[in-house]
């Protein structure tokens, strides 16, 4: 019979197999030792899995009770068993990569499983169908765990993706793959243990990683969808308040947040003007934040304004689409500040202050000081390369007029990671530079 099925319906029957298998095993295994004693009773423990149970075997049985299994779950479930039957499983020391793991499917989960039983307006559950916003966002991660060395992490992410590109399960959308109510409870119960081990460990190398990995992923993917795709791409992927529009929103609050945090802890260290500034760039961030999303009025519900009505680009709560009149011709905000005054002031920023800037870094110039005066976080190398690659690449290889929105997705990353982690960042540790920074 088993010889019989196609893949998905035997990985049906497997998962039912290590359901039962998992069950009895961890009942028993604590007064087995490691290696043979363990390893038979795996095996015997799975072939009682499929002995008859009325006309069929009982992973038939429980198949047809619980469903079939997420791929993840089988490969966690596989790992599971090797480790406790192994005398030295080379697993042991994988804690980091099933930590992060476990925060990143009970964070999916909390989103979707609420969603699918009517919680929100948003179908997260629909978007698995067509995968153009959490396939690449699982590649990016996948790609930010080989680069930081989580390599268990990266495999059991690939192994979901690969499952979905051939097709082996019975389902055809990929949270399917990646997530099933057992798994999700399973990481739920070791969110708390998990943050405790990876939290000390989030440092500047790590979110540069995953930041860095999943925007380039996504703008990447972006440009072969504006090309294969235009309509997915204009109506799904750049969305009003879909992932990218929300990603550009919470990166710019997150400016705010640590410029606040910084003027907060700082105050009784800096003078005025080195906290005015740094209060402005909150607020700028605040102001770019709020402007994203229109100032929540989507999320609360609230009605446009009339003048906004009038003279938004887009009928919307905010600014930077707003078109007026100047002697009698009408001038888009948009493209003159926020297009046209934005790259000029990133041209002097990039070209001018930093070089300027990294000349006289060693003695203290005066440029130096005065920079430093003005709290402006300055850009590292790696931030100047993010800054011009995001411009040429949607530039001159997304042929979209939704294109800026790409522009300000990835930009905002580069921003807050240049706001974050700046060349000159010693200007805001917790050091009294008074005498310095007058």
């Amino acid at each position: 019979m088993i010889a019989s099925m196609t893949i998905p319906a035997l990985m049906t029957i497997i998962g039912s197999v290590l359901i039962f298998t998992l069950s009895a095993f961890a009942l028993v295994n604590r007064w087995l030792k490691p290696g043979l004693q363990r390893t038979a009773l795996a095996a015997a423990l799975a072939v009682v899995a499929l002995l008859p149970l009325g006309e069929t075997g009982n992973a038939f049985f429980l198949a047809g009770v619980t469903g079939g299994l997420s791929l993840t779950s089988i490969m966690l479930a596989v790992v599971y068993m090797t480790r406790r039957c192994l005398p030295q499983s080379s697993l042991a020391d994988s804690s980091l990569d099933f930590s992060a793991l476990y925060l990143l499917l009970s964070v999916i989960g909390v989103a979707l499983y609420p969603a699918t039983l009517g919680s929100a307006d948003w179908d997260i559950y629909g978007h698995g169908y067509y995968p153009i916003i959490l396939g690449p966002l699982l590649l990016g991660l996948t790609i930010s765990g080989i680069y930081l060395g989580g390599y268990w992490f990266s495999a059991i992410l690939s192994g979901v993706f690969l499952g979905f590109a051939f097709g082996v399960l019975e389902s055809d959308n990929l949270f399917d793959y990646l997530l099933d109510p057992f798994v999700t409870v399973f990481c739920l119960t070791r969110v708390r243990g998990a943050w405790g081990l990876l939290r000390g460990r989030l440092d500047r190398h790590v979110i540069e990683a995953i930041l860095f990995s999943t925007g380039s992923a996504l703008l990447l993917f972006a440009v072969y969808l504006s090309q294969v795709n235009p309509d997915a791409f204009r109506y799904q992927f750049v969305a009003e308040d879909g992932l990218i529009e929300s990603v550009t929103a919470l990166s710019l609050f997150a400016v705010m947040l640590i410029s606040g945090r910084r003027l907060i802890h700082l105050r009784k260290h800096r003078a005025a003007l080195f906290l005015g500034m740094t209060g402005f760039l909150a607020l700028a961030g605040l102001f770019g934040a709020g402007e994203e999303i229109s100032w929540g009025q989507r999320i609360f519900g609230w009605q446009t304004p009339e003048y906004f009505l009038e003279n938004n680009k887009q009928e919307e709560t905010g600014l930077h689409n707003l078109v007026v009149e100047v002697d009698g011709k009408k001038v888009n905000l948009n493209k003159v500040i926020f297009g046209t005054g934005l790259a000029l002031a990133l041209i002097v920023y990039l070209f001018i202050m930093t070089p300027l800037y990294r000349r006289q870094y060693a003695n203290q110039g005066p440029f130096v000081r005065l920079i430093d005066q003005f709290a402006i976080p300055m850009p590292r190398n790696v931030h100047i390369i993010g800054y011009l690659v995001v411009i040429a690449t949607v530039e001159l290889l997304i042929d979209s007029s939704k294109r800026g929105e790409m522009t300000e997705f990835a930009g905002a990353i580069v921003f807050l990671l240049n706001v974050a982690f700046p060349y000159n960042s010693r200007i805001f540790e917790d050091v009294d530079l008074s005498a310095r920074v007058p």
